[in-house]
């Protein structure tokens, strides 16, 4: 799960992670963390429509933890 994301992530593996994280978010699309994550991921991978749609439903809730530095990124 996130985890492995993480890993592929820190690899530079990209399009393995967005592959993963893509997974991840069909099996769980209401979960703010997997959207924030496959968001990270396809930033990453160079896709940039995927950050768009995956942040904005989760905006309001940048404070989170888990989503904070991962919005920053999308903000850079």
């Amino acid at each position: 799960g996130a985890t492995l994301i993480a890993a592929l992530l820190a690899q530079h593996r990209f399009a393995d992670a967005l592959a993963e994280a893509r997974e991840l978010v069909a099996h769980h699309p209401d979960e703010p963390v997997y959207r924030a994550i496959l968001g990270e991921a396809a930033l990453e991978a160079g896709d940039g429509a995927t950050p768009r749609t995956m942040f904005t439903p989760v905006r309001g809730q940048r404070g989170a933890l888990a989503l904070a530095p991962r919005g920053g990124r999308r903000l850079e």
